[in-house]
């Protein structure tokens, strides 16, 4: 049994009391949204969108919004002239098949008809005036600069990505997650160490894996995940290793905030199974670099 999967495991029993985490974590959650929605638009660094990002520029801009405007009044001015048309030869019609038919409906009905067809042979001889070809993207660039923050804001936004950073180093805050943000927040620290291609499974019917792990050498791993605050015992491994086998994975890591029982480890010596327990992903980093080398050992010979 490798060194490595031997000394991974926490084996101490944790109770804590509620703590104000459990009341925060929806405020987390929302926070954590909210920067990534900004990130994904602006970039890390919330970049500033300029024109030159839409093949614009002042002059174009300038264009556009002349065209458009042009193009506008225009466009009301040929509406409001259709529908006084059409208003006009209904009521025309609709007096003159009066005094003929001398049937409400049947003069409402043949009015329309009427009104509605030099309406639209006019509507399809004069169609509306065309916006200029890049309003599209100037629209974009717009509706972007709009939902820019300010500078205050990025400031507030880089300040809480601080504090939120300080709590996941808190154990009060791991402790404090249910079973399915637990996975969540461990899909995450896979994702952002880079390391991996990452898939988050179902959740039901996964055969006790939650998380799958692909290295760019086409190295996979299962990974499940426990919020348990007790030790876990051998019957949580052995499903793990149970789809490890069924699937022909070589590689699996058990995470548990509790750690687990010295039958766990018993039973993963000679197997390729880690187990990371709270401390582990405290220290997060450092962990995933040592398995990071340890799997891929010809790197750090380099």
């Amino acid at each position: 049994m490798s060194p490595f999967y031997r000394r991974n495991y926490y084996n101490q029993r944790i109770s804590p009391e509620k703590l104000a985490y459990i009341e925060k974590r929806q405020e987390i959650r929302d926070l954590e949204n909210k920067i990534s929605q900004l990130k994904s638009k602006f970039g890390d660094s919330f970049t500033r969108p300029e024109p030159e990002d839409f093949q614009l520029n002042a002059k174009l801009i300038t264009e556009i919004i002349a065209t458009d405007e042009k193009a506008r009044k225009k466009n009301t001015s040929r509406n409001n002239f259709i529908t006084i048309f059409a208003i006009v030869i209904f009521v025309i019609s609709f007096f003159l098949i009066m005094s003929i038919l001398h049937d409400i409906i049947s003069s409402l009905v043949g009015s329309i008809m009427i009104a509605w067809l030099p309406s639209s042979l006019f509507d399809s001889f004069f169609p509306e005036k065309k916006q200029h070809d890049l309003t599209s993207k100037y629209t974009q660039y717009s509706n972007l600069l709009k939902e820019y923050p300010s500078e205050f804001e990025i400031q507030k936004i880089k300040e809480e990505e601080i504090l939120l950073k300080e709590r996941k180093l808190k154990i009060e805050y791991w402790l404090s997650l249910n079973g399915h943000d637990f996975e969540t927040e461990a899909t995450k620290l896979f994702e952002k160490s880079g390391l991996f291609y990452v898939t988050k499974t179902k959740g039901s019917g996964d055969g006790g894996v939650d998380i799958i792990l692909r290295t760019k050498d086409g190295i996979v791993i299962f990974v499940e995940c426990k919020a348990h605050k007790h030790a876990v015992g051998p019957h949580i491994i052995r499903g793990l290793y149970g789809a490890m086998t069924s699937q022909g994975v070589e590689r699996g890591i058990l995470i548990s905030l509790g750690g687990v029982t010295d039958g766990v480890i018993d039973f993963i010596r000679n197997k390729n199974i880690a187990v990371v327990d709270i401390n582990d992903i405290i220290g997060f980093d450092k962990w995933i670099s040592d398995y990071s080398n340890f799997l891929n050992p010809k790197e750090t010979n380099e």
